[in-house]
């Protein structure tokens, strides 16, 4: 069964919710512009569709908002895969910024699947020299993120 594109939040997710812990600012306008835009969402969920004979069946893996914001997260952070589960698995507010809240953190693996054999993204694709991070960004807020 396919998980929903909204789950419910646990109790305890509610609970943690309650105590007021806020994100870096960095990530909150982050998430602010995910969640204004929707059609970003859908777009990474036809990506991680394509090609799969029954996407609604078998189990369940990574939502398209874990696998945007995990990636976004990686890019602003720079981190390796490694480094970017043990960080969402230990820390609360990653956990809220990726949407993982109280559900169990994928392996590092995971998440390299997620990325790089269902898209073909134009970071791992072509390495031009004239390609440098400062060609690559884009000012969201008063933050510079990665062009997705």
């Amino acid at each position: 069964m396919p998980r929903t594109a909204k789950p419910q939040i646990s109790f305890a997710d509610w609970e943690l919710l309650q105590q007021g812990v806020l994100l870096e600012p960095v990530l909150q306008s982050i998430s602010d512009f995910l969640d204004d835009h929707e059609e970003m969402i859908e777009a990474v969920r036809r990506d991680l569709e394509q090609g799969l004979k029954n996407p609604g069946t078998g189990r369940n893996g990574l939502t398209p908002q874990q696998v945007l914001r995990s990636l976004i997260l990686k890019r602003v952070k720079n981190w390796d895969f490694l480094e970017l589960r043990e960080r969402i698995a230990d820390g609360y507010t990653l956990r809220q910024f990726t949407d993982f809240y109280c559900q169990p953190v994928p392996k590092h693996d995971a998440f390299n699947l997620a990325f790089n054999n269902r898209w073909n993204l134009p970071w791992n694709v072509t390495r031009k020299p004239s390609a440098t991070p400062q060609n690559c960004m884009v000012p969201i807020g008063a933050s510079l993120v990665r062009r997705m």
